[in-house]
């Protein structure tokens, strides 16, 4: 088959699946990936799994708001608030709330003002009314002193996360300021991150997206003030990347930065839980190991959440209620806890697979929830190779077989493809959580059945004008008709070997009727589609003849007949009478007669 003879529609679906095939192995997009998306959020609200370790948030919520004051509340509150998670037991403590440089406080600068005033006193008739001045300040500099009493409260907790949170972008424009040591401590060397298992660019992942950034960069960072970030026991970012419709479905677990790569809030808070130290985080080629665990990630170190069963998995407490003593005894102990704002108009909300609205401390709560119970949506390396083999798959199949076949039979076959196709991806996500793009494959091949089914409605109607004109063809033919036969064959495809046979004897009935010129053009036909018979020799005999007959026809014309040599002179118009065709029979012996006898000869 050759190009000129693929329809349109056909190279268009070829072209559609090339397309999609180098988009997936450049990109990893699909045609319909909002489609996807749509239907990758249907199957996360239906889906339900039962938690192992349940995880809490303690939410600065509107009730809180209302009850307490408006946000931002005195450091002294959340010192209070944390010092209250540590005596209901909470085993892990996750602190959203960042704070990036110390409290303005005029009250406290007064305080020690007066004090250091206090100690330049030296007459002895006042020393105890200056001691029980010092007394009061001291305790009144410690309830203003919000920030001590908040470092002091993530001291004396366990297992405290404290945040971070970057400025996405690459940073090679900008000059990235020298980390500090306890930077250092809570980030993992980009080389020391790949050194088990390589790195994720390893075996099929090569061909997997190869133009999409291998890890997400940021040029700046927000970090707690230095006093407290020692203080707690791990920091970790808390940056959220929306999909491009604006829902959040994934989480970086690495952000790179400065040539280390930050784990996340969440990864940081389940490594605490777990009792692991850091250096226990590697990249393989299928994700991240936490210790012997397997997070299983995309190419830039990102998850896919797990959003099913959360209103079970994730119980949500208020923060006033914790301060008030409101919860009961076993509510919180040995559990993880996180803590952070969900009160509308004070944080940016986000959209998710569930909520229209949530809260970044939420989405943080379900991945920690993820990790600890090893409940993950994955895409496995081989789930890559399998797309592609489902397209190639469609394309042969819309391409080679359905135009051949049958339109029901084509939607048969088809029909049990794509069932038992979207049955597997079904069922692959809701019992192993593995996510199949599935909507593609389904896509075209709906396309190539309807391309498929137009193309052999056109082609009966074609055979059924071919047959009409065959029959037109044969009928002409038989009156005698030839010429007007032949215009019907021409209007047939010469490649079927019974149109061959048609045309050849035509050609015959041509040379029967010594019509060679016809003929030679009829077999000249029949050669356009390759030889047939003894087709070629016969035109090489019709061209040998009708030279022969072109030669001899100007040899007769040329030669002049014998009795012209013996015409008398005179007049050439004589002459040529006399030598002329037009002369014949008797008229001929008579004229010469009288000639010879008027010149005595």
């Amino acid at each position: 088959m050759t190009i000129k003879k693929i329809p349109l529609s056909i190279l268009g679906l070829v072209l559609l699946l090339v397309l999609t095939i180098v988009g997936k192995i450049l990109f990893e997009k699909e045609p319909l990936q909002l489609l996807e998306y749509k239907i990758y959020d249907t199957m996360s609200r239906l889906g339900r799994h039962k938690p192992a370790i349940p995880v809490a948030i303690v939410a600065i919520d509107d009730k809180s708001i209302r009850q307490i004051g408006s946000w931002p509340w005195p450091r002294s509150y959340i010192a209070e608030l944390i010092r209250c998670l540590s005596e209901q037991k909470a085993y892990t403590l996750g602190i959203s709330l960042l704070y990036p440089s110390r409290e303005l406080n005029p009250g406290l600068d007064k305080i020690q003002y007066l004090q250091s005033m206090l100690d330049q006193e030296t007459v002895k008739t006042k020393r105890q009314i200056f001691k029980n001045m010092r007394t009061s300040l001291a305790k009144a500099e410690k309830q203003l002193h919000h920030d001590q009493r908040l470092m002091s409260a993530v001291r004396s907790a366990h297992r405290v996360v404290l945040p971070l949170r970057f400025t996405l972008g690459n940073s090679a424009a900008e000059k990235i300021p020298r980390l500090s040591a306890w930077l250092k401590m809570n980030s993992i060397e980009t080389k020391a991150a790949t050194t088990l298992g390589g790195t994720p660019s390893l075996g099929i992942s090569r061909f997997r997206g190869i133009l999409n950034k291998p890890q997400i960069l940021a040029r700046r960072i927000t970090q707690p003030y230095e006093e407290l970030s020692r203080k707690a026991g791990a920091l970790g970012h808390i940056n959220l990347i929306a999909d491009r419709d604006g829902i959040v479905r994934r989480i970086p677990l690495l952000i790179t930065y400065g040539k280390r790569n930050f784990p996340c809030l969440a990864l940081q808070v389940a490594r605490k839980y777990r009792g692991l130290r850091l250096n226990s985080v590697r990249v393989s080629h299928a994700g991240i190991n936490l210790g012997q665990r397997l997070i299983p990630t995309e190419k830039d170190h990102s998850l896919f959440i797990n959003y099913s069963g959360r209103k079970v998995n994730v119980q949500l407490y208020s923060s006033v209620d914790v301060l008030n003593g409101m919860l009961p005894p076993q509510a919180l102990r040995n559990k993880i806890v996180l803590l952070g704002v969900t009160a509308e108009g004070l944080i940016p909300h986000f959209k998710t697979p569930l909520q229209a609205d949530c809260s970044a401390i939420e989405i943080e709560a379900r991945v920690v929830e993820n990790i600890v119970n090893g409940i993950f949506i994955s895409r496995p390396l081989w789930v890559f190779a399998l797309e592609i083999l489902a397209l190639l798959y469609i394309g042969i199949l819309c391409v080679f077989v359905m135009p051949r076949i049958n339109p029901r039979m084509a939607a048969l076959i088809l029909g049990i493809f794509l069932v038992a196709w979207c049955t597997a991806a079904v069922t692959l996500f809701f019992t192993n959580g593995v996510w199949i793009k599935f909507t593609t494959p389904v896509g075209i091949a709906l396309l190539g059945w309807l391309i498929a089914s137009r193309q052999r409605r056109l082609l009966e109607k074609k055979v059924e004008t071919v047959q009409l004109n065959k029959s037109l063809g044969l009928a002409l033919q038989g009156q005698g008709l030839l010429d007007m036969a032949f215009e019907k064959f021409l209007h047939c495809p010469i490649e079927d070997p019974s149109i061959k046979e048609l045309v050849y004897n035509l050609g015959l009935d041509f040379e029967r009727k010594r019509m060679f010129n016809k003929a030679l053009a009829v077999y000249r036909h029949i050669l356009t589609a390759g030889t047939f018979k003894d087709v070629g020799e016969r035109i090489h005999k019709l061209v040998a003849f009708e030279n022969e007959v072109s030669l001899s026809a100007g040899a007769s014309k040329k030669r002049v007949p014998c009795w012209c040599r013996t015409a008398p002179p005179g007049p050439p118009s004589v002459v040529m009478k006399f030598c002329g065709n037009s002369v014949r029979g008797p008229w001929v012996r008579f004229i010469l007669a009288g000639t010879r006898a008027s010149t005595g000869k």
